[in-house]
């Protein structure tokens, strides 16, 4: 299959723009996002990253289980060029600081809590202590300098001085997923955007799926058959 000459995010917005009323995604609690909003967040979400300081062909890494939160993540950085590292949310120190080591990865989007893991004390925990982006209820990030809310970032309005003015190439970092680590520690794999809807283009294809399908995804985002889906 030929690569791709488009990027990750015009591909999303192709689909967004045609059937901006049609769900995205439903969530455990049957909250749904609809395309068109989802779109407006990451849209929004990317300036929001870029004036965090974050720039095109920067890390995020996102240590969240799956919810909304980590698609707008993923097209908040295909709209920005920052590339996204999913990190399994049963990583511990040893295997986090590996990973944002070799990906030399500074900021990190993690949720308050998790089934009773407290992630933005693993990330202070850690040797290369990076930046956390903290996903939760307000006033549950603590104001130490080192921690800034998500919904800060998610609020940032999108106007021409705050969207990325950067426009997406195929050949951008889209997403990054690492091996299970059974033989050592785990590694990482890369995709650009154009890999990325090469990806997705042969699953669509060989699934038969259209846009009458609904999706379950119980497997984990951060891992590559759960991001695909």
């Amino acid at each position: 299959m030929p690569t791709p000459s488009t990027s990750l995010w015009e591909r999303y917005r192709t689909v967004a723009e045609t059937r901006p009323e049609h769900s995205a995604t439903i969530d455990e609690h049957g909250t749904a996002v609809t395309h068109g909003q989802l779109l407006a967040r990451a849209e929004r979400t990317a300036g929001g990253l870029v004036r965090s300081g974050l720039q095109p062909g920067d890390h995020l890494g996102v240590f969240l289980p799956n919810r909304h939160t980590w698609l707008v993540a993923a097209l908040a950085g295909a709209r920005a060029g920052i590339g996204i590292l999913g990190l399994n949310t049963r990583f511990r120190a040893t295997e986090l600081d590996h990973l944002l080591t070799v990906a030399e990865v500074g900021t990190v989007l993690v949720a308050d809590r998790f089934l009773g893991i407290d992630g933005p004390a693993i990330l202070a925990s850690l040797r290369r202590r990076p930046r956390a982006l903290i996903d939760g209820e307000p006033g549950s990030t603590p104001d130490d300098g080192t921690t800034l809310a998500w919904a800060e970032i998610e609020a940032d309005t999108a106007t021409p001085d705050r969207t990325p003015s950067r426009q997406p190439t195929p050949a951008d970092p889209a997403i990054g997923f690492t091996t299970s680590g059974t033989t050592g520690q785990p590694k990482i794999a890369m995709h650009t955007g154009a890999q990325t809807v090469a990806q997705l283009d042969a699953v669509i294809d060989s699934f038969g799926l259209d846009g009458s399908t609904v999706a379950l995804v119980p497997l984990p985002l951060c891992g590559a058959f759960g991001y695909t889906v």
